[in-house]
């Protein structure tokens, strides 16, 4: 009873629950991932919200609507971890635009160890990893430096002879005051308020082409999710980027943190033919 109400204060629970009531939203308990929330209904309710959607919450919604619903309309917590997955994720991503905007990239490799090592401590601090076994946690943060490390051996060899350069981090795609409106291709009238943070656009020095770099750390998407068209942030974030920014996107891909430490493919995405060639690559 204490978690019913609970929900039952949450008002998107509660007008939820009732348009299941009242038939407005279909919904099968027997088939949850195959068959609730995909009926027209359902889909009109989510293009309704008055509230950007993330990238990740399509997505979401796309594998599984009853997921979505649970985690997003319902809210549920998850599960606590002892080293939250969450925080170590926003550490690495701190770190990397910490770098990354003090030029980090552009050093020796010396120096370029020196200012990632200072970006990661700063980021610890602003972010703090916590957990009731020190050792664990120790432990932890050596493994972050190390494919920072990693990364940071990779970026300068990738970047020697590159005709793209890192240039912006963390770029906001819309908000709540103004969000990126995606339409429909069928009907115009029909669209969805996008918000998100692109981690890294990489552009050339006329700044007419660009490549967009989304880091992750969870090891759920895998490369035939980005060739089934599951991996729903790469072509939204070209979209608002090739509208906001005035370039055109050549390339997107998704660059595996933990897969530095494996030696397996770090790079999942997408790249034009037409726009390779416009660029210059051949």
């Amino acid at each position: 009873f204490g978690l019913v109400s609970k929900l039952a204060e949450r008002r998107e629970f509660v007008e939820t629950v009732r348009g299941i009531y009242q038939n407005e939203i279909r919904f099968d308990w027997k088939t949850r991932k195959e068959d609730c929330f995909t009926d027209a209904s359902s889909v009109k309710l989510l293009a309704d919200r008055k509230r950007p959607l993330g990238a990740t919450r399509l997505e979401t919604y796309g594998a599984c609507p009853f997921r979505y619903f649970l985690a997003h309309e319902v809210r549920l917590d998850e599960p606590d971890e002892e080293l939250s997955l969450r925080t170590i994720g926003t550490i690495f991503h701190t770190a990397l635009e910490h770098f990354f905007e003090r030029k980090g990239h552009e050093c020796d490799l010396n120096k370029g160890r020196q200012l990632m090592k200072e970006s990661f401590e700063k980021a610890f601090k602003e972010e703090p990893l916590l957990s009731d076994r020190p050792y664990r946690l120790e432990l932890k943060k050596c493994e972050m430096e190390e494919i920072l490390d990693q990364f940071l051996v990779f970026i300068f060899e990738e970047l020697k002879n590159a005709k793209l350069k890192p240039h912006l981090f963390e770029y906001e795609v819309g908000n709540e005051k103004s969000p990126f409106e995606l339409t429909g291709s069928d009907n115009k009238d029909e669209h969805i308020l996008v918000s998100g943070f692109i981690d890294r656009i990489d552009v050339d020095p006329e700044k007419r082409f660009a490549i967009i770099v989304d880091y992750k750390l969870s090891k759920h998407v895998k490369p035939k999710d980005t060739e089934l068209g599951l991996v729903l942030q790469l072509p939204l974030y070209a979209l608002a980027v090739e509208k906001n920014m005035n370039v055109k996107v050549i390339g997107a891909y998704l660059f595996r943190l933990s897969n530095l430490k494996t030696g397996e493919s770090v790079k999942w995405g997408f790249f034009s033919e037409e726009g390779l060639k416009d660029a210059g690559f051949g």
